[in-house]
């Protein structure tokens, strides 16, 4: 599911899906540059994604989070400025 709402002079936007989820402990190592929560069922992976998400929208004034549980999905939200200096 993917969502979109106004919060002050930020879009807040949501992208969530119903699949394993992520354990507590691995929340911030996702946004980890070359870390990988699951390195045996994707060695091929740099696992470099998120860590660059995270730097491009902290660096146009936004932030990241997500919520996650395991086996009920992740919920990940960005913000992102209304307007660009």
């Amino acid at each position: 599911m993917i969502s979109c709402r106004i919060s002050g002079d930020f879009y807040e936007f949501g992208v969530s899906d119903n699949r394993a989820g992520i354990a507590p402990g691995n929340h911030a190592k996702i946004f980890t540059i070359f870390q990988s929560i699951n390195p045996q069922n994707r060695p091929e992976s740099e696992e470099i994604g998120l860590a660059i998400v995270k730097k491009i929208i902290e660096a146009e004034g936004g932030n990241i989070r997500l919520k996650s549980e395991l086996g009920k999905g992740t919920a990940f939200y960005f913000t992102w400025p209304k307007s660009s200096n």
